[in-house]
């Protein structure tokens, strides 16, 4: 287990010089360089434009709507020894990637809506949306609409309404796209038995989630109660010191996830680091301030929208039939969860076969852009971004497991005395 460890930090670290490189060619010098010494390692760069395949993993749509995959932009480069071997051997390498759009409750309501004509403007946006991601060969899912929503299940209203968006949800997946296109109307290409009972398997995967409190998908349980703990700081960290005090904000966050959580949730960290300097401004956080007496179930649901991105970083590293890469993406009409999504765009991502976990690198670093308010970045670096600062919350994790339920209840207890 020690060996495996210790081969992981050393592959890492090539992984991270690798996926930090500022440039596709040199990421790819480097990774010819090192490639013998970490087989079973595949990568993946995110650059501007296009890529060969045309299919789109960011977009905002005209009449409303946002597309998003775990990447910053569309054009994304795969290195592997497979594709490497392919090209030596074949002289190029139709490399299989499987793209596949998530849909949450927001965009469940509007694929609903879309079938039983309900809404007309909702009906117009939508109908301007598929019309543009049917072109493309994308596959659907929606876990995250079952993460959501299945805490609702032991209502029977709630339970009648969300069984009607699974069978919608379906419908959309087994979508006939030649009856669409040719007519507008939205048929299954199976019958609706096949469809009524997908529909309540799915019932019964949400009911699984309830029982198990977690999924493959690691949004429930400890990483929720992580990102959830991270909030409830962040908030009784600005609502203290109001607008001023940056510095020091940004020293408290720092201290409680390096000495109580004993991890760096950099995406989250970033995430709170513009809260602490825009506030309600920044509209994702309009309901954290004094006085709103219902500030948890604010806190909470805004952890619901964090953990649907790390939903897709963890849900590519699925291996699916076929498929040498899974590229997920979430379909979405909230526009304040996309403007706290986009402010950690991710550059490059790394992938070992022996390990689940996926390394994304956002293309900007954290360190440097919260050391810029600082005399020097090193303040900052050198206390909390090191591998020796790494090595102290990894013992801490070992040794001292954190109590999240205790420290959760804490915290709410303090935000509440401060409310």
């Amino acid at each position: 287990m020690k060996n495996d460890s210790a081969k992981f930090l050393k592959q890492g670290q090539i992984a991270h010089d690798i996926c930090t490189e500022k440039s596709v060619p040199e990421a790819f010098a480097k990774w010819l360089f090192y490639k013998e010494e970490i087989p079973g390692w595949k990568f993946v760069f995110s650059t501007e434009g296009i890529g060969p395949t045309g299919i789109p993993t960011s977009r905002d749509f005209p009449k409303g709507g946002f597309l998003r995959s775990m990447y910053a932009g569309n054009h994304l480069v795969f290195f592997d020894d497979t594709t490497m071997e392919e090209m030596l051997s074949l002289g190029g390498s139709n490399i299989p990637v499987d793209y596949s759009i998530m849909f949450e409750t927001n965009a469940a309501s509007y694929i609903e809506s879309k079938q039983n004509g309900s809404d007309k403007e909702v009906i117009e946006t939508f109908t301007s949306i598929l019309d543009e991601i049917i072109e493309y060969d994308f596959n659907y899912d929606y876990i995250l609409y079952q993460i959501e929503n299945s805490h609702n299940l032991s209502t029977e209203n709630a339970s009648k309404r969300i069984y009607d968006k699974l069978v919608a949800l379906e419908i959309f997946r087994y979508l006939d796209k030649d009856h669409y296109i040719k007519t507008g109307e939205m048929k299954p290409v199976v019958p609706m038995s096949k469809i009524i009972k997908e529909a309540t398997e799915k019932i019964s995967q949400m009911l699984y989630i309830i029982d198990h409190a977690t999924c493959e998908s690691g949004v429930l349980g400890e990483n929720y109660q992580y990102f959830y703990a991270i909030f409830l700081k962040a908030a009784i960290i600005q609502l203290s010191y109001g607008k001023s005090d940056l510095c020091q904000k940004i020293e408290d966050i720092l201290s409680f996830m390096h000495n109580e959580i004993n991890g760096m949730f950099l995406r989250e960290l970033l995430t709170v680091y513009h809260f602490f300097q825009k506030g309600t401004e920044l509209s994702f956080f309009g309901k954290i301030q004094k006085n709103n007496h219902n500030i948890l179930k604010a806190l909470k649901n805004m952890v619901w929208d964090v953990s649907a991105f790390r939903t897709l970083e963890q849900m590519s590293t699925i291996t699916t039939e076929g498929g040498r890469y899974f590229v997920p993406l979430i379909l979405t009409f909230d526009r304040r969860m996309i403007e706290i999504y986009d402010l950690y765009p991710v550059y490059s991502c790394a992938f070992w076969e022996n390990k689940k976990l996926p390394i994304p690198f956002p293309k900007y670093s954290v360190p440097e852009i919260l050391g810029q308010h600082f005399d020097t970045s090193e303040v900052i670096t050198d206390r909390y971004f090191t591998d020796i600062a790494a090595a102290q919350r990894e013992h801490q994790r070992q040794y001292s497991q954190v109590n999240l339920t205790n420290l959760v209840t804490k915290l709410e207890n303090e935000l509440t005395s401060i409310n």
